[in-house]
């Protein structure tokens, strides 16, 4: 991955931030629309427990409506895999950010479907919460970044072919990445491995990119180093 960051520039979605008026420090994090209002989560309240994430979600909207309100925060829960979420309380707030409403009712279970917005909120908020670990350090590539794995996320599906959840922490800002966690697939007897899935992120946490990045490496082209696949065995083998 270090490899491909370094030889070409990245693609990156332009993300937002907006701070209202709160007794909390929040870091609003734009991650989409709804017609003309513009959606965002508090990158700060981000929790994953188990298969569950809990957020604080933000609809701004363009214009202050008849009674003063501006916009509503929402306190929701994701359950990834259910697939669906609900509402655990919303406040309503005017334009100078001041909350006028708050409601605590719990909302039931909605189902989310694919392809809907919701569907797409979750899998922003859960790509946005994998950079939160656990990491344990496993090497510095040069002096160019640091490895890491996620030790919770490691496992041996077959013989002597590992899966696990790394992260790459670069030590410079390079194409505004500053850290990348990827889900890699390593045949430790081939010395090869592939990579399923990327996540990159500015030096803000903030998630810059999510996808299914395909990609085909090894320890023969290895030429930063990032190859890690004995090391894990044998972390896996101490277990």
């Amino acid at each position: 991955m270090l490899r491909k960051i370094l030889a070409t520039a990245l693609v990156i979605t332009a993300l937002g931030s907006c701070t209202i008026a709160s007794a909390a420090v929040r870091h609003w994090q734009q991650c989409g629309a709804k017609g003309e209002n513009q959606l965002y989560f508090d990158l700060n309240s981000l929790q994953r427990l188990n298969d569950v994430l809990v957020v604080q979600e933000k609809e701004d909207k363009s214009k202050t409506d008849a009674k003063g309100i501006r916009g509503a925060i929402f306190s929701r829960e994701y359950n990834f895999k259910k697939n669906q979420y609900r509402t655990v309380s919303k406040q309503l707030y005017n334009a100078q950010g001041k909350i006028l409403i708050t409601n605590k009712k719990v909302e039931p279970w909605q189902k989310i479907t694919a392809q809907s917005q919701a569907a797409s909120q979750m899998e922003f908020l859960l790509a946005s919460s994998r950079l939160q670990g656990p990491w344990t350090q496993v090497k510095n590539i040069g002096t160019l970044a640091v490895k890491y794995y996620n030790p919770a996320t490691l496992k041996e599906t077959k013989k002597n072919v590992l899966e696990v959840w790394e992260k790459l922490e670069m030590n410079k800002v390079t194409n505004q990445t500053k850290t990348v966690v990827s889900f890699v697939r390593y045949d430790v007897a081939k010395e090869t491995a592939t990579t399923l899935y990327t996540c990159e992120y500015n030096a803000k946490g903030e998630l810059l990119t999510a996808k299914a990045d395909i990609d085909n490496w090894g320890a023969k082209d290895d030429s930063y180093g990032e190859y890690i696949g004995k090391e894990l065995k044998q972390k896996l083998q101490k277990k």
